[in-house]
């Protein structure tokens, strides 16, 4: 439990945030690619379509960059085994060129939508405890405060699952590409995809052009590249734990 307390006998929403280490980024890029059937699969086998898990809209054709809830993959002659099942979603659209992460290959989103899953499951496992002490209504409030700040960091990274060439552009004409590497890099640090890079232009300034699509999966060595990012990846654990405690107050409060 939290043991910090303010000058006046009161826990403000601040300190529970911070005893608990919350981060409504890290929560943003767990859920963002949640389905109602994962949501079912690790957390909620009772989870209905109305469950108010925002979700990046995967399809790129449409205008909403956002869905309201997690909602239901509908895949033909699936798998019930959560990676078999991610596998399936690529893979089953993987002739939809305006379908999933743009410029990603098809192992690209493979590989990306394994190590969600690698999220996931660790977070089911702070999820069910979190079940088996439900006492968490005041946290819950102070997690619901910072939604806000979590739906900002969604509709980043929906912005670089759909228009990774306009955010790579922003990053170079505006010289912030520092700020877009530590805030909101998508892939790169989670995956070593889309790592953006500024390169010194003839003036030196550093912002002619910004690299957002380097690293795809085409050979052994990239594929070794992914593999050790992804097993150095120190922010999977936050990541999961963070999704656990929003979906467990979103689920129960």
């Amino acid at each position: 439990g939290i043991s910090i307390h303010s000058s006046h006998g009161k826990i403000s929403c601040s300190e529970r945030l911070e005893g608990l280490g919350y981060s409504p980024i890290e929560t943003a890029h767990g859920i963002h690619s949640l389905s109602l059937n994962m949501l079912k699969h690790y957390f909620d086998q009772n989870a209905v379509e109305e469950n108010n898990i925002p979700t990046v809209n995967l399809n790129r054709s449409e205008k909403n960059p956002l869905h309201e809830h997690a909602l239901p993959l509908n895949l033909n002659n699936s798998f019930e085994y959560g990676p078999l099942f991610a596998m399936d979603h690529v893979l089953s659209n993987m002739d939809d060129e305006n379908y999933g992460i743009k410029n990603a290959n098809t192992l690209d989103r493979i590989a990306h939508d394994l190590h969600m899953h690698m999220i996931w499951e660790q977070a089911a496992g702070v999820y069910r405890k979190l079940k088996m002490n439900n006492k968490r209504k005041k946290i819950c409030a102070c997690i619901k405060e910072q939604d806000d700040t979590m739906m900002i960091a969604l509709n980043r990274i929906a912005e670089e699952i759909r228009n990774p060439d306009q955010v790579a552009a922003e990053a170079g004409l505006t010289g912030k590409s520092r700020r877009v590497i530590g805030w909101w890099r998508y892939l790169g640090r989670y995956v070593g995809v889309y790592t953006i890079r500024g390169r010194a232009g003839a003036n030196g300034n550093g912002t002619e052009s910004v690299d957002l699509f380097e690293g795809n999966i085409e050979d052994e060595e990239s594929w070794n590249q992914w593999k050790a990012d992804m097993k150095t990846d120190s922010d999977m654990t936050s990541t999961a734990a963070n999704m656990a405690h929003y979906l467990f107050c979103k689920l129960n409060y």
